[in-house]
């Protein structure tokens, strides 16, 4: 568990493991140069199984992850955030997968989200879905191994901007021997986005990945997390929070001349798609999409320019910068803003084309909403997971 600042949230997400039973575990603290006294925490659980490091610098997300992860000693791992959090038995059920699947390199698993107060701007309420996120899990009920060519179908789809699966890191749980094989090639979090980076590349270079179709873990949405920043337009506190620019990162210079400004998501989700692309190429041989990149940021650029959030000379630099067919294409999308007011009864399809441009949504179940509720962390929905409130 990596935490900057969130001891609030970090006692919640402790608690949903120390409660786990009958399990060998440990939990890994690492604090990046945290003000919150996250080391006297620890210690005052009196709690042999809870460890903490702590970085007196503040360090980036991907730094910060790898040192975490280098903590870790068990022969399975999962990286949880702060305010993340585990199901009831959840070693117990990975103990039987183990079992079942001969020890698996990863198992991946459905994920509940939970939406903490004032988070998301369309449910101010505290809310709990159940994301089923991966077009895989459709028509599934029980555990299963992922065939190779499912798997690469959706590592296509991610090094094409489309999402076709969760990349987030509380759905995945690696074996020591798959970490181990990564690390002798690279370490196991990179670039700006670090979980975006292994899912696609544990997916690709798994021998043997297992999929549960049942939420096991809790991927919480606080005020203080990048999702909140992402979801409520504060583009620049999200970037803060991961501490780190894409412009500082390794890969920026040989990709820089590719790049366009815009919304940092889409550079940082772009890069991240460089490294599995660069990192993969054993497997298979898939190049990142930066047309469908570069039109996602000219789409933005037009819709701020709409706004009148676009200064006129950045305008011009910019267009400097595209290709004959892009200027033809941003011509053709900037007469479709216009026709919008000039023809009404073509608004809908026309917001719904743009829609289609900018999302980075794939196919997928639809997710399940559990609805509205007074919940505050997640040992409350602990409790009400072993309650069966949610069954």
């Amino acid at each position: 568990m990596p935490t900057h600042n969130r001891l609030h949230l970090l006692r919640s997400a402790i608690e949903t493991v120390r409660r786990q039973t009958g399990a060998d575990l440990e939990v890994l603290v690492f604090d990046n140069a945290s003000q919150d006294p996250v080391r006297e925490h620890v210690s005052g659980l009196n709690d042999p199984r809870v460890r903490c490091d702590r970085s007196d610098t503040f360090l980036p997300v991907t730094e910060s992850w790898n040192r975490a992860l280098d903590m870790a000693s068990g022969d399975y791992v999962i990286l949880l955030g702060d305010d993340d959090g585990l199901t009831p038995n959840y070693f117990s059920r990975v103990e039987k997968l183990v079992t079942q699947f001969d020890r698996p390199d990863v198992i991946y698993t459905d994920i509940y989200q939970f939406w903490h107060e004032g988070v998301a701007p369309w449910q101010r309420q505290p809310h709990l879905l159940d994301v089923k996120h991966g077009f895989f899990f459709a028509g599934r009920d029980q555990p299963f191994k992922l065939s190779r060519e499912d798997a690469l179908r959706a590592v296509t789809g991610s090094l094409k901007l489309r999402m076709n699966f969760s990349f987030n890191s509380q759905a995945f749980l690696y074996s020591r021997a798959f970490v181990e094989r990564l690390k002798r090639h690279a370490p196991i979090f990179r670039s700006p986005f670090p979980d975006y980076y292994i899912a696609n590349v544990a997916l690709a270079k798994s021998k043997s990945t297992v999929v549960v179709p049942q939420p096991m873990a809790v991927a919480g949405v606080s005020k203080a997390s990048y999702g909140y920043a992402m979801y409520n337009d504060q583009e620049q506190k999200g970037d803060a929070l991961l501490n780190t620019t894409y412009a500082c990162d390794p890969i920026y210079e040989s990709v820089k001349s590719r790049l366009l400004p815009g919304p940092s998501y889409n550079t940082n989700f772009i890069l991240a798609m460089e490294y599995v692309a660069r990192d993969i190429r054993d497997e298979v041989v898939i190049e990142p999409d930066y047309d469908r990149y570069r039109r996602m940021q000219l789409l933005a650029l037009l819709q701020a320019k709409e706004a009148g959030a676009l200064p006129p000379a950045k305008w011009r630099e910019i267009r400097r910068q595209l290709s004959p067919s892009e200027h033809l294409w941003v011509s053709g999308i900037w007469a479709l803003v216009h026709a919008r007011y000039r023809v009404p009864k073509l608004g809908s399809r026309i917001n719904g084309a743009f829609a289609d441009i900018g999302s980075v949504v794939g196919v997928g179940p639809a997710p399940i909403q559990y609805g509205t509720n007074t919940f505050s962390n997640v040992v409350d929905l602990y409790e009400a997971f072993e309650a069966g409130r949610f069954n």
